[in-house]
């Protein structure tokens, strides 16, 4: 139910319940998590709100805040956020959200030696694999984009991200009708995304 391209239905399942849910600080973390993926962020602040109120301080209830930040375009706001955390050094999930905030920022050099230093702490984690072939399609290593995105569909061939980054270097390749089924798909699933919306356009202008 909870896999990326199911998030839709993972959070009309919870939203009936969002009181209840609110109660448990890993389900509001993951109703917070949904809005987010489901373009809600607005929705993520008023989860935000009840949980810092209810539980003591978290570092899981902090990186919430930032992804909220980053899906709303306080970018500046989210990187001060990072900066200042004591977890920044150690955790996992604070290095990954970094890199792929300064990926979104444009700082593509900084970005890229952090996915390298993600790479060295586990090399086949689908998630590290996936930020370095987004990296590397932002500077143009199509070549090693596409190795690393194969990895990632190789390990989880419904991977979302890694979809989407498949149909970006095909489109750089020119293979616009193996794009328009990749992009469709992916819009049909979260039809409310616009990243990937945009992928089946171009992908049509292409064909057509």
């Amino acid at each position: 139910l909870l896999k990326l391209n199911q998030q839709k239905a993972a959070l009309d399942a919870l939203r009936p319940h969002e009181n209840k849910v609110t109660e448990d600080l890993d389900l509001a973390l993951l109703l917070g998590e949904l809005y987010i993926a489901n373009n809600k962020a607005f929705k993520t602040v008023e989860i935000l709100y009840r949980i810092e109120n209810k539980f003591p301080p978290n570092k899981k209830i902090d990186l919430l805040a930032v992804k909220t930040m980053i899906s709303r375009g306080k970018l500046d706001d989210a990187l001060k956020m990072l900066n200042g955390s004591e977890h920044l050094a150690t955790d996992v999930g604070f290095i990954l959200t970094k890199s792929m905030l300064l990926l979104q920022m444009g700082e593509l050099q900084q970005a890229d030696v952090i996915a390298d230093q993600l790479l060295e702490i586990s090399n086949n984690n689908v998630d590290f694999l996936n930020f370095k072939a987004a990296v590397s399609i932002k500077l143009g290593k199509w070549r090693e984009a596409d190795n690393f995105t194969n990895k990632v569909l190789e390990s989880d061939p419904e991977h979302y991200s890694g979809r989407f980054n498949k149909a970006s270097i095909l489109t750089a390749q020119n293979r616009f009708q193996d794009v328009y089924d990749i992009a469709a798909k992916l819009t049909a699933e979260q039809p409310g995304n616009f990243h990937a919306a945009v992928p089946v356009a171009c992908a049509f202008y292409g064909v057509g």
